[in-house]
């Protein structure tokens, strides 16, 4: 199967836009209907539909990759997991000592924009 940047584009693209609209939608829908106890725990996880569904769309596009590219973001994820699970740990310790709390939904963005980051660091290096 080769990899298709258009198809790759659209699916993810229309992944982020239904994204965006859930988390809106949920979050008005929990406070419009004053939604509480399982219904307010399935309003709220709406959102995970179509982040599990970009998930997909990223591991087709990650099937297609020649070696190089897969393995590029292979050591850029692992570097980047281990780098935001070192500073979440580091935070573990010091959390009550510390004046703001960081909330567990920055963990996801945190590690893939650290991948994100990562990757275009060593493509830099490997270009220059």
């Amino acid at each position: 199967m080769a990899f298709n940047a258009r198809r790759y584009t659209r699916d993810f693209l229309a992944a982020m836009v239904l994204y965006v609209a859930s988390v809106f939608g949920a979050a008005y829908g929990a406070h419009a209907i004053k939604a509480e106890g399982a219904a307010l725990i399935a309003i709220s996880l709406a959102p995970m539909i179509p982040a599990v569904i970009a998930a997909a769309v990223f591991f087709r596009h990650f099937a297609t990759m020649d070696e190089m590219f897969r393995r590029l973001h292979a050591e850029s994820f692992a570097a980047s997991a281990l780098f935001v699970g070192l500073a979440t740990f580091a935070l573990g310790f010091v959390e009550d000592e510390i004046p703001f709390r960081l909330s567990m939904i920055w963990v996801l963005p945190a590690l893939i924009g650290g991948w994100g980051l990562i990757v275009c660091a060593r493509n830099y290096l490997r270009l220059r």
